[in-house]
């Protein structure tokens, strides 16, 4: 039933859509346009504010590097197998004294602390080339 009522529809659009004539534009229209762009005022429309600030960057860097040389100078000696190969000895010379000698960290925390701190730097660097790429004029 629905089909007769389509096709006189559909007639009705074609006849309409062909007598139709199309809207012609004057030869200097793009011309036109474009002098009118040009006369526009020029102003950043996009201001690049990064994400995390210098100093904040710094402070988890600072952070991050404390946090490594306070797990290679605390008192426990463990094998940590893939880490083995790494002369770490020269860091024993320096000498943070008893503050942190109560404080027992588990080598799951370590591990995922300091994977943590890994990918949130390598994700730091990447979101900043890509909004540095995305706002370069």
């Amino acid at each position: 039933m629905k089909a007769p009522m389509d096709k006189h529809y559909d007639d009705l659009a074609k006849k309409i859509i062909t007598s139709v004539d199309l809207d012609k534009t004057s030869p200097s229209f793009t011309d036109n346009l474009m002098s009118k762009i040009e006369a526009l005022p020029l102003k950043s429309s996009l201001t690049y504010k990064p994400l995390i600030s210098k100093p904040m960057l710094y402070l988890i860097g600072i952070g991050f590097v404390a946090f490594i040389i306070f797990m290679v100078q605390s008192s426990e000696t463990t094998s940590l197998g893939w880490l083995d190969g790494f002369d770490m000895s020269f860091l024993s010379e320096f000498s943070m004294g008893d503050m942190f000698e109560e404080i027992t960290i588990s080598k799951t925390a370590m591990y995922s602390v300091v994977l943590f701190g890994a990918m949130l730097w390598v994700q730091i660097g990447l979101l900043k080339r890509r909004h540095d790429s995305q706002f370069s004029v």
